[in-house]
């Protein structure tokens, strides 16, 4: 059966699921990636992930290591570029590392 859950009225740019499928990371075509938790019936916004300039443009999250990667159109040095966040998910659930990968 298909579900319908609402994450607000822009548009869902890109997404990813957790391996379990109990998480989701979406960006609503801004330049932060949200992470959603599943609680019953609800998704629940549980962070944050900042870091890009513009607009992220893709996520995935492996599913045997648990880590996260956003790439954005990003501005910096007067050019446009892409960038990565490499995110970490360590054995505590509050703990989050971010990491920004540049050429």
């Amino acid at each position: 059966m298909t579900e319908v859950f609402r994450f607000g009225l822009v548009p869902i740019a890109c997404r990813a699921r957790n391996e379990d499928r109990s998480q989701v990371a979406l960006s609503l075509n801004n330049n932060e990636v949200n992470i959603y938790g599943r609680a019953a019936s609800e998704w629940k916004l549980q962070e944050t992930l900042q870091g890009h300039d513009l607009r992220v443009t893709g996520i995935d999250w492996a599913p045997s290591t648990n880590r996260i990667v956003t790439c954005g159109a990003n501005e910096y040095g007067g050019g446009r570029d892409a960038m990565a966040l490499f995110t970490s998910r360590g054995p505590v659930a509050d703990e989050l590392t971010t990491k920004p990968l540049r050429n």
